[in-house]
């Protein structure tokens, strides 16, 4: 399909839908979330100034309150720093299959969540070929059938390491799952150089 092609059909189809269907603070998130991803169909994403804000950690409510784990206690400042230090993406999908978290350091993410995707159904985020091997994966993790898949793929010209692991409670009980997605063009790099 050629570029022109795709713009009428976004001129004429998908932007004329988008407008008639999404409240004004649908349209704000979007603006928000606009600037974490690679331009599409224009060259530079222009700034609203309407955007909701992004939050940081330690303006948010409780943000100094420790939070007692038991290996430690930490604060949701210094746990959200840490997370987001993490050299790979992290995305926690809860027992009901829901969004729940992820992390959100400033490089550019390989599969980047946008926050409008919290506290909805994760299958909703995959595109519809995939969503049948997600849905699978989170039911063998709920039936305690699997702990752990990876899948191998290529983005942007370099290997990626996509790991699905069940989160399991002291007594096994499923509470979620955890996706980390891992660029791994680093280790290529340095097997390769030897």
């Amino acid at each position: 399909m050629s570029c022109n092609r795709n713009i009428l059909l976004a001129e004429n189809i998908l932007f004329p839908l988008c407008a008639k269907n999404f409240s004004e603070e649908e349209w704000q998130d979007l603006a928000r979330d606009f600037d974490d991803y690679k331009p599409c169909l224009i060259e530079k994403s222009p700034l609203w100034e309407n955007a909701t804000p992004k939050k940081l950690a330690k303006d948010l409510p409780g943000a100094s309150e420790e939070i007692t784990l038991p290996s430690g206690h930490l604060t949701p400042y210094q746990l959200d720093a840490m997370l987001n230090t993490i050299p790979m993406e992290l995305t926690f999908i809860d027992e009901n299959s829901v969004n729940r978290y992820f992390n959100d350091g400033d490089d550019m993410k390989l599969f980047k969540r946008p926050f409008m995707a919290l506290d909805r159904e994760v299958f909703s985020c995959h595109p519809p070929k995939i969503e049948p091997m997600v849905r699978s994966i989170i039911e063998d993790f709920r039936r305690g059938n699997r702990d752990s898949i990876d899948v191998w793929n290529s983005r942007d010209g370099q290997p990626v390491l996509v790991r699905y692991m069940a989160v399991r409670d002291k007594e096994n009980n499923y509470v979620g799952t955890l996706e980390c997605v891992q660029p791994m063009g680093f280790a290529e790099k340095h097997f390769c150089s030897s």
